[in-house]
């Protein structure tokens, strides 16, 4: 039964930032733009959250982990669909990670690149650098370093499966490489 009752508050829980990200989504996007939206993601972070929920609670993965991830899909979702980067999302998931784990010089760092980012023109984007932060949070320097190669990687074999001369998507390719290192991390017992 308790089981059944912390599966159902990370189902409602997992539906409810779904339905916020829509929302936020929405209120960014100005008045006179036609742009193509992304899928309505409530439901399928739903289904997700309620998975997190349950390694949460039987101790695979830690809290900041679990909103990390659930954050990290909805922002890969966004950014595949419209390459749009919800701030107020990443916000509310980064304090909230904050709240069981202090920033750290690395931290400081990759926000500051996002700064940077913003700025200035640099081929990658500054939605990319706060996640990258959000990720050094529950990641050493080595690991985070470990992620950013993945993701690089599995952009390389992307762009060269699909040809494309434009810009890529890259948080999706974070959100993967980041799930493969907790996961091994996990399994290694580290």
């Amino acid at each position: 039964m308790n089981t059944l009752l912390i599966l159902v508050s990370g189902s409602g829980f997992g539906f409810l930032w779904g339905l916020l990200g829509d929302y936020l989504y929405q209120l960014a996007i100005p008045s006179d733009v036609e742009e193509k939206q992304p899928p309505n993601t409530a439901i399928l972070l739903a289904c997700i959250s309620t998975l997190l929920t349950y390694l949460v609670h039987h101790g695979f993965l830690n809290i900041p982990e679990g909103l990390i991830l659930l954050t990290g899909l909805s922002l890969a979702i966004y950014d595949k669909k419209s390459q749009s980067y919800p701030l107020m999302l990443w916000l509310i998931s980064f304090f909230l990670s904050n709240l069981f784990v202090p920033s750290n010089p690395l931290t400081f760092f990759l926000l500051g690149f996002a700064i940077l980012a913003q700025l200035s023109y640099i081929p990658i984007g500054s939605g990319d650098f706060l996640y990258l932060a959000s990720i050094s949070l529950i990641l050493n320097f080595q690991d985070t370093l470990w992620v950013l190669q993945l993701a690089s990687l599995i952009g390389l074999l992307d762009f060269i499966r699909k040809k494309r001369q434009k810009s890529l998507p890259f948080i999706p390719f974070i959100y993967l490489a980041l799930l493969a290192i907790i996961c091994f991390k996990k399994w290694m017992g580290f």
